[in-house]
């Protein structure tokens, strides 16, 4: 499957982030590279996401009866 969204954010060139997609295209781990920073989405069956994760898999967000927006971060 072709990524809906590029997996590199650039700006001059520079790698402002990466991304990695699951194999129905939703969004499952975002790399800043400039906050070193790394969040991993977990969804249910249903395209829900339910967490929000850092890359030492401690939870940072969760999310119950609305999709998140792994563009915003937001439900």
């Amino acid at each position: 499957m072709i990524n809906p969204v590029s997996p590199v954010h650039r700006v001059n060139n520079r790698v402002f982030a990466t991304f990695d997609y699951d194999a129905l295209g939703r969004r499952i781990r975002k790399v800043d590279s400039v906050a070193s920073e790394t969040t991993l989405y977990y969804y249910n069956p249903d395209w829900q996401c339910l967490e929000e994760r850092d890359g030492s898999d401690v939870l940072q967000r969760s999310f119950t009866g609305r999709r998140c927006d792994p563009e915003t971060g937001r439900g």
